[in-house]
């Protein structure tokens, strides 16, 4: 099924957006946006306001048009340089939006990234976090049936923390390409046992639980978990978002079209970054309306959920884009079919390319990358973290 039948927006309909560009992260002042969603005579305004600003300013802001199938124009720049853009885009008619949502872009790309847990900022010293991968499952796609006995997914998960795991991710319901969803009984007996034990070995640890489902999550906060890893960002279940603003936990946002069942039956994106980020920042709004914001919002954009190959490709490579949502990015390639398809390499044999995929993601800004092999990512991540990831 194709996810934009399903009710998705196509580009342009769903709003203004700005996309940082590739790059700009690490200039310091200078700084770099894609527009997107504007109308022909809002393009216009920007570009005659653009050469306007040149004019009084000198050449310190750049506008031109941009190759992309949605079209648009890209803005580089220093952000002194921005701000005054803003302040002249608001006083010519019909442009209040333009100049609000760049603003917004401006506001919340300059955040520094945030994850709060038990009242211990995560990534207040580190650049990057590793989130390990334990699934109690029979199914998942890589390493299903391992781990599903509790003594086995515990030592599993002693073994992830003694190589350097910052947190441990643990579910119980497989979302591989064509999976069926688990009834919460079913659920609730595969989690709940490793999950006591793992408190009760790591009193102090962070554990994620990865559950669509608000049932699941809040037996999973009782029992000692401290974040919620939702695949549907909240889509599945409309009482997970207000649970975890009730709680007052971190919940990661995961971009998705569709069902893990058919997700994979026939993706299609015309600009997959543009489209990513807009859907998630409908999500992102409904999670700060209930209370939701920095320290207890992560973004992910879904690598491997109802995307191609190349969708998955331009979201690492433009990752920086999602930086307009305003909290940390999470990306999770770890042994996916994406890197089968380049490379031919089954599941256990993917880890050079989970590597690479995950250095680039770190580069181009990902603050928590979600992998099955911590002890390699971590001398991997320190090298390109050294490089001013």
């Amino acid at each position: 099924m194709d996810g934009r039948a399903a009710g998705h927006p196509a580009p342009g309909q769903n709003g203004i957006l700005f996309l940082p560009l590739p790059g700009t992260r690490r200039l310091g002042p200078a700084f770099g946006v894609r527009a997107f969603g504007l109308s022909p005579r809002q393009a216009a305004v920007l570009e005659e306001v653009g050469r306007i600003s040149a004019a009084t300013l000198g050449p310190s802001l750049w506008i031109d048009a941009v190759a992309s199938p949605a079209g648009g124009l890209a803005i580089r720049g220093p952000r002194h340089a921005f701000s005054r853009l803003v302040d002249s885009l608001s006083k010519w008619e019909d442009m209040g939006e333009v100049a609000s949502a760049l603003a917004d872009t401006l506001d919340r790309s300059a955040r520094r990234p945030t994850l709060v847990v038990r009242g211990r900022d995560l990534l207040e010293k580190s650049p990057y976090l590793l989130m390990g991968v334990l699934n109690v499952t029979p199914d998942s796609f890589s390493d299903g049936g391992r781990f599903l006995a509790p003594e086995a997914a515990v030592a599993h998960a002693l073994r992830l923390v003694q190589e350097g795991a910052d947190i441990l991710d643990l579910g119980a319901e497989s979302s591989r390409p064509g999976s069926d969803p688990v009834p919460i009984e079913d659920e609730l007996r595969r989690l709940l046992p490793p999950l006591r034990e793992l408190r009760r070995v790591l009193p102090d640890f962070p554990i994620s639980v990865d559950t669509t489902k608000a049932a699941v999550a809040d037996a999973a906060l009782e029992a000692g978990a401290a974040l919620v890893n939702d695949v549907s960002a909240g889509r599945f279940d409309e009482a997970m978002i207000p649970l975890c603003a009730r709680r007052r936990v971190p919940l990661v946002l995961m971009h998705m079209r569709g069902l893990p069942k058919t997700m994979q039956e026939s993706p299609r994106y015309e600009d997959p970054v543009a489209e990513v980020t807009l859907e998630l920042r409908e999500r992102v709004r409904i999670a700060e309306a209930a209370g939701l914001g920095a320290g207890t919002l992560v973004v992910d954009p879904g690598f491997g959920f109802a995307k191609r190959p190349e969708d998955n490709l331009a979201l690492v490579a433009e990752l920086e884009g999602l930086r307009a949502l305003g909290y940390p990015i999470l990306l999770g390639a770890s042994r996916k079919s994406t890197i089968g398809a380049l490379t031919g390499a089954g599941p256990a044999d993917r880890l050079p390319g989970t590597l690479a995929l995950h250095t680039a993601a770190l580069l181009h800004g990902a603050s928590i990358l979600r992998v099955h092999d911590v002890k390699e990512h971590r001398q991997a991540l320190a090298c390109a973290a050294a490089l001013g990831g």
